[in-house]
């Protein structure tokens, strides 16, 4: 508010001075006093209600930018500045005219003259896809931004824009390779989303647009995953929990892109180990979390209750903490990392898989092979186990004839029935017989 009482006391002096000197009547003074003062107080009003509207956490937000960019009221001034000097001087110019001082065809040169900087001061950004414009004055970059739409840029060229899109970027990385404690190698597949910010062009042109700004992220994700997974103080301590920890390993990746634009936890405790406590509902330790905060967070618990800064406190930074998280991973993330300039949307880790063509590949499918092979001998002979009983109640036969009809009818057991015939002479049928007569009981 203090830009426009000093833009507007400034017109009001002026305009006073030239009606004092007799180059403006004091009716053409009052009348655009009056107008000066009812937009003064109109943008009063309408500043008054914006401040209004946000919270306390936005306005302590605005002044921690204030040492750093200029607010709205001084981005606007230059702009108000060069309109209300071309209207003095057209004032002047009439005035001038109708008194007689200058001529009208001079006075209808100048004013065109005023018009054409006009125009030659108004700057279309473009609207599809959405740009920003910075501000640059004799080519050097300001921290003044203009939003789309026809735009001033007093006497354009020594005040010229860089234009900015600012639209969402999606951006699909390499499967991550990572190595857990126990050598496993295994692909972590990431994804983010995330749109420049306006209030950080700057850093966004220094980090080399959205080219500098994709390598570099894909650099912070590639170090950081690579740490998380080989940590014996942090993270998985094995290929399986690994697995099984996308979730963590999200929030481990956006606070190490985040870095100080994240407020930090008041605790010494690693953060995912609190966030998994305070989850609803609590999540259970891993076996090798379980070594070092107890099977059911025992440990802990204990470490919460000695915390300097109290464990309500903790509870509701983690809360906090969640909260951002869970709205990135949904895709509705407005995480502002200032240092690259621009807002992170959304942050995904896919299904984290084995290193195809590795040793462990090989060895996991073989566990898996045979853990399912054994399932099958299982279920096998529960199937023959159930099949015994049965025959035996049915044909009223003991253990081993009933396993030996299911052992021939699922192909296990081969019996075979042979018939032999044989032709014997007249003579050797008669002597057979003379012997068997021999023996006869008389």
């Amino acid at each position: 508010m203090k830009g426009v009482a000093i833009v507007v006391l400034g017109m009001i002096v002026l305009l006073f001075l030239m009606s004092t000197i007799g180059i403006l009547n004091w009716t053409w003074l009052a009348g655009i006093v009056i107008g000066f003062l009812i937009v003064a107080e109109f943008l009063s009003g309408f500043f008054q209600k914006k401040k209004k509207e946000r919270g306390e956490k936005k306005v302590e937000e605005e002044k921690k930018e204030k040492k750093k960019k200029p607010s709205k009221v001084l981005q606007i001034i230059p702009t108000m500045l060069f309109i209300g000097l071309l209207i003095v001087i057209t004032i002047v110019i009439i005035s001038l005219t109708v008194s007689r001082v200058i001529d009208l065809r001079i006075s209808l040169g100048i004013l065109g003259l005023l018009i054409a900087l006009f125009f030659q001061s108004l700057m279309k950004i473009p609207a599809d896809p959405p740009h920003k414009a910075v501000l640059t004055i004799l080519g050097k970059r300001t921290s003044i931004t203009k939003d789309e739409g026809w735009r001033i840029f007093p006497f354009r060229p020594l005040c010229g824009a860089i234009l900015v899109e600012v639209t969402k970027i999606n951006q699909d990385l390499k499967p991550q390779t990572v190595r857990t404690p126990d050598l496993g190698v295994l692909e972590v597949p990431v994804s983010l989303t995330w749109t420049p910010d306006s209030k950080h062009l700057i850093e966004f042109l220094n980090c080399g647009r959205e080219e500098g700004v994709r390598n570099i992220l894909a650099d912070i994700v590639r170090e950081r995953i690579r740490e998380w997974g080989i940590a014996v103080e942090e993270g998985p301590q094995t290929f399986e929990e690994a697995m099984k920890a996308q979730k963590e390993a999200v929030a481990i990746l956006v606070k190490a892109i985040a870095g100080e634009a994240l407020k930090k936890i008041s605790s010494s405790i690693p953060t995912w180990i609190l966030m998994k406590y305070f989850s609803e509902p609590q999540k259970k330790p891993t076996p090798s979390e379980a070594k070092k905060w107890g099977e059911n967070w025992g440990i802990l618990e204990e470490a919460l209750n000695q915390e300097p800064d109290g464990r309500e406190r903790i509870r509701e930074e983690i809360k906090e903490r969640m909260r951002i998280i869970g709205d990135i991973k949904r895709g509705n993330g407005v995480q502002p990392i200032s240092q690259l300039g621009i807002i992170l949307n959304r942050f995904n880790i896919g299904e984290i898989i084995i290193k195809p063509g590795t040793a462990l590949e090989t060895a996991a499918e073989a566990k898996v092979k045979e853990a399912k092979e054994r399932e099958a001998e299982m279920l096998e002979l529960t199937h023959v186990k159930n099949r015994i009983l049965e025959l035996k109640e049915e044909l009223k036969i003991n253990n081993e004839q009933a396993l030996e009809i299911l052992q021939t009818e699922r192909g296990k057991v081969k019996k075979e029935i042979k018939e032999v015939k044989a032709n014997i002479s007249a003579e050797t049928r008669g002597l057979v017989e003379k012997i068997v007569g021999a023996f006869k009981p008389t």
